[in-house]
């Protein structure tokens, strides 16, 4: 994924309280590169809120998301990552419309969040009978991310 510059301002303002400003959500729209209409900006707030509660799941399967209605405890929408960074919800705003949702932005931020706040490091080891391994091991740079459950599939 490539880093926008303006990433560094979402990391500081997105998840970490239930509001934001209209400059917060400007930026972290910039950051996602998505427009600045008053409509997106409504559902960037609403991710925000989404982030805030903690409503986002992560499954075994790294491209699917589970994300919890605001509105409907009962109701659970599938976010898919594609390849090259598009995301797709099955909620009935982005069966409709075909553009990111709440649902998706919200995960849009999280997985910008979590690239800017670990750093890779490359472990290698040898086993007893002299297997080599090679791990890559996530090092968080701080500890401000929103908490992301992980569901079972």
């Amino acid at each position: 994924m490539n880093v926008h510059p303006q990433q560094a301002s979402l990391m500081a303002s997105f998840g970490h309280k239930n509001w934001m400003t209209e400059g917060e959500m400007k930026a972290a729209s910039a950051a996602m590169n998505l427009p600045t209409d008053r409509n997106t900006l409504k559902r960037i707030a609403r991710a925000n809120a989404i982030l805030f509660h903690s409503l986002v799941k992560s499954t075994a399967l790294h491209y699917l998301y589970k994300v919890q209605s605001q509105f409907h405890q009962d109701k659970t929408y599938l976010v898919i990552q594609q390849e090259g960074g598009y995301y797709q919800c099955t909620c009935p705003d982005y069966t409709k419309r075909q553009l990111p949702c709440k649902h998706a932005i919200a995960v849009m931020a999280y997985n910008s969040l979590i690239d800017l706040a670990y750093q890779e490091e490359v472990v290698e080891a040898y086993d007893p009978q002299g297997g080599y391994y090679r791990f890559l091991k996530l090092i968080p740079t701080t500890n401000q991310i929103p908490m992301v459950e992980v569901a079972d599939v």
